[in-house]
């Protein structure tokens, strides 16, 4: 499916997972052509300790808990929340690629222009929406990829892949730690204040990807795809 929506200039970026897996390369290779896929990385540009491998990455904080390293997203009614995970990060990429959609590219070269613009903190390619996209200045990332601007060559008709896709990049073992070792708070939205519902829960950033996502493909071709395997057990 995923192929076939690429065939048909469609981009998609697909959440990596929350299950601390260092993804073969094969694995990632077999899709990467087709297909965006988003890790999570912390404020520090830090691998997140629950994050799969992938192909560039985003913030989606750090899981630990604290307010401050997570992503703050609306939440029912005129709430906020925080929360982590890899669904916090595959909307970012998502609009990036609607909007390079809206701007004529196609989905090969919009992949093209999100991975030839991304930064680099900590040894693994990091979404940096204002370079891609052609603006001054970083957006998403504290450093500015060198050469940042630009500008884009117009062709929509392209379906086919790049001939520039880099090999993909899936986390790999460092000396110190990474940020978090917690996989269980991945995906959990908890509210801001307390509030009256202290409680969190995984179901909102799947809906919210959801919607994130259909606006997205409504707005530039771009699709949000969140990996997500059901079983007794969880």
């Amino acid at each position: 499916a995923i192929h076939d929506a690429f065939m048909h200039n469609t981009a998609v970026a697909i959440a990596a997972g929350n299950d601390q897996l260092f993804v073969n390369q094969y694995s990632l290779s077999t899709i990467q052509q087709d297909a965006l896929v988003v890790g999570a990385v912390g404020p520090d540009g830090s691998v997140a300790g629950y994050s799969d491998g992938a192909t560039i990455y985003a913030p989606g904080g750090t899981g630990s808990g604290d307010q401050h390293s997570q992503i703050t997203s609306t939440y029912v009614g005129s709430a906020y929340a925080y929360g982590s995970g890899t669904s916090f990060s595959t909307p970012q990429v998502a609009g990036v690629l609607a909007q390079l959609m809206a701007k004529g590219f196609s989905a090969s070269n919009a992949y093209g222009q999100i991975r030839n613009n991304a930064v680099n903190r900590s040894g693994v390619p990091e979404l940096d929406a204002a370079a891609a996209l052609g603006a001054s200045g970083t957006c998403g990332a504290q450093q500015s990829a060198g050469g940042g601007s630009a500008g884009h060559s117009g062709s929509s008709g392209s379906h086919s892949p790049s001939s520039t896709t880099p090999t993909p990049t899936p986390p790999t073992p460092r000396a110190s730690p990474r940020t978090s070792t917690a996989s269980h708070s991945a995906d959990t939205l908890t509210p801001v204040g307390g509030g009256g519902n202290s409680g969190s829960t995984s179901l909102n950033p799947l809906a919210t990807g959801i919607a994130l996502g259909g606006v997205a493909a409504l707005v530039g071709g771009a699709v949000f795809v969140r990996r997500r395997f059901f079983s007794p057990s969880r």
